[in-house]
């Protein structure tokens, strides 16, 4: 039996609601940046597809601006729900406006292996707890 997932990629879309700072990790600043290694937050994804809803533990790295605040951030995340995980990592920016631009990409394990997925988020507001708009895909890998 062939489905729809065998043949096409799947898109979703929702938002995600960040959580507590479960780790800060370490701040430093060096030559007009602010950097962070290793902070670790927890977040909740809500979308259209069940399999990509769920609980989030988001690893965070960035190299900003000391002045605007702007610059490259990365890391991984896992997300899990009662289906199965996806490993995750991620890169994304900053704006001086403070506009938060993040692409995703996820293995599926657990209920999902063999499953790929994809995630861009977006998040306009500068306040650092405002949500994401999310959207992507799953695929077959």
């Amino acid at each position: 039996m062939t489905t729809e997932i065998d043949t096409l990629k799947v898109s979703f879309e929702g938002i995600e609601r960040m959580g507590a700072v479960i780790n800060p990790g370490s701040t430093t600043q060096e030559n007009g940046r602010f950097i962070i290694r290793g902070m670790f937050q927890q977040a909740q994804d809500e979308v259209t597809d069940p399999r990509l809803s769920g609980d989030l533990t988001i690893e965070v790295n960035a190299w900003f601006d000391g002045a605007t605040f702007s610059g490259p951030m990365w890391g991984t995340f896992i997300l899990e729900n009662n289906g199965g995980k996806w490993l995750s990592a991620w890169i994304g920016q900053r704006t001086a406006a403070g506009v938060s631009t993040l692409e995703a990409w996820g293995n599926g394990i657990d209920g999902y292996e063999g499953l790929l997925a994809h995630w861009n988020y977006v998040r306009q507001n500068p306040d650092p707890n405002a949500p994401f708009t999310v959207n992507g895909y799953v695929t077959k890998r």
